[in-house]
């Protein structure tokens, strides 16, 4: 009986065919849930540049890169993150380790 289930259950998508998509016409300004991560934004006049975010983030999605316009005091390099959203998966390890909290 396992082998029939296996064979119908693609078809069971057919029953959202005449569902009205739902699109989302502002999605940074869309309410989320209280637990939700969301999309981790740099304040870049907090941020030194110190690259834990950059070591901690599990699937490179963080590069430090020179950014035009920034001050640097002592101790910092003068590098900001820039987060890639495609490879980012929201697990926020670079917003728990930031040492400033400018994540």
């Amino acid at each position: 009986m396992g082998k029939i289930n296996d064979i119908l259950s693609p078809f069971t998508a057919w029953k959202h065919v005449t569902k009205e998509p739902l699109t989302v016409k502002k999605p940074l300004e869309r309410e989320g849930a209280d637990r939700y991560r969301g999309f981790h934004k740099n304040e870049i006049d907090k941020c030194i540049g110190c690259g834990t975010c950059e070591d901690i983030c599990q699937n490179a999605a963080i590069d430090l890169v020179p950014v035009d316009g920034v001050e640097t005091k002592d101790g910092d390099s003068g590098l900001r993150p820039k987060i890639d959203y495609g490879r980012c998966c929201w697990c926020a390890l670079c917003v728990d380790i930031c040492t400033t909290n400018s994540l």
